[in-house]
């Protein structure tokens, strides 16, 4: 998992300062986002690899799409970036579930 900000559990007034940041936003939800992606696609590539399922270029989608989506978020400030990382992302997922459906029968 890709970290940008971290925050101690620990209340206070600078923690609710920091959590009002907007870059702290946006960093906190390109964060939740990338987590939530990757376990999916861990367990997708992980299957294929188990496999030997022939799915680089999909692979390269996904892993790329991931790179792209936080990093092109947190370093722009804003969401508008986020479909340049989304869209090779979904690419890559349906392209990974059409080889392992394809695979399997």
């Amino acid at each position: 998992m890709t970290v940008a900000v971290r925050i101690k559990q620990a209340g206070g007034a600078d923690a609710k300062k920091l959590l009002g940041d907007p870059k702290v936003v946006n960093a906190s939800k390109a964060q939740l986002n990338e987590a939530e992606w990757a376990g999916v696609l861990i367990a997708m590539l992980l299957f294929c690899s188990s496999q030997n399922i022939e799915a680089s270029i999909w692979a390269t989608c996904c892993c790329l799409g991931q790179v792209v989506y936080f990093w092109g978020r947190l370093a722009a400030g804003t969401a508008k970036v986020a479909p340049l990382g989304a869209l090779p992302r979904y690419i890559g997922i349906i392209g990974l579930a059409y080889a392992m459906f394809g695979a399997l029968w």
